[in-house]
Order: C-alpha cells, then structure tokens, then sequence
C-alpha cells in the first residue's frame, strides 16, 4: 500500500514537470495569439473555470447514486484515475497548469517579442484551484481524509 502512493506522488511530480519543461514551448509558438495583455479575459476565465469545478462537485454531492457515499479530499498519494472523484482530478490539472504557467511566465517575461499567453494557464490553473478548494469548503461534510 505504501508503495503504490508513493507511485502515484512520483506520477504528480513528474506529470507537473513535464509540464514545466514542454507547455512553455509550446505556447512559444502562440505568439502572435497574445501580443498584448488581457485586461478582463483572465477573470472571467478563472471565475468560468471555478464555477464549473462547484457545479460539477454539486451534481456529485447531490446525486441520489451518490448521496451516502462519502468523497476523499484530494491527495498526493491517491491514485487521480478515479472516476467517481473528479476532484482528483481536478486538482492535478490545477497545479500541473499553475506550473506551466509559472515556467512560461519566466521564459515569457526574458525573450522578446514579449507574449502575454501564460495569463491563460494562469487563469485556468487558478480556476481548477480556487474551485476545488471551495468546493471542499462547501461540501465538507461530504469529504473524508484520504
């Protein structure tokens, strides 16, 4: 049992790697897509991507096939394919982009010609973020340790 969580802690910490190493490059060739700033794109993104998270968590936690059982709150150490626990998911893809976001952002703001397409990872990554966590909140008594 130990074994197999660290497999999948070993999983996430590569998967968000990966995602450090390629996604900059590959949104490289986005420049022309992104030659300014976003004023109010990124919000209405990451309030998007949030409210998706809570409804997709609601329809879970009230679903009548669901009603007793209880969620695990997402972990490190728990396998993300599960498909009754989409926050699992969730999760991963959040930090996976914040990353992403995070490594573009650095190789963006040094090169010219200066592209703003890391707002976008940004915005997503924080919306899975703050969604999850508020989903944890307002669900909390549906959600046990893992």
């Amino acid at each position: 049992m130990k074994s197999e969580k660290s497999i999948w802690l070993i999983w996430r910490i590569a998967m968000i790697a990966a995602c450090m190493f390629v996604v900059p490059y590959v949104m490289r060739d986005q420049r022309n897509d992104f030659p300014e700033p976003a004023l109010a794109f990124p919000i209405f993104l990451m309030v998007g991507c949030c409210a998706f998270v809570l409804l997709l968590s609601w329809i879970g936690v009230t679903s009548s096939k669901t009603q007793l059982q209880e969620w695990r709150t997402p972990s490190w150490r728990s396998n993300p394919f599960v498909i009754n626990e989409p926050l699992q998911n969730f999760s991963d893809a959040a930090y996976s982009l914040l990353a992403a976001s995070f490594a573009s952002m650095a190789i963006e703001l040094v090169h010219q010609p200066r592209t703003w397409s890391w707002e976008l990872l940004l915005s997503i990554g924080l919306g899975l973020w703050l969604g999850v966590r508020l989903s944890l909140i307002a669900f909390k008594n549906r959600f046990t340790a893992s």
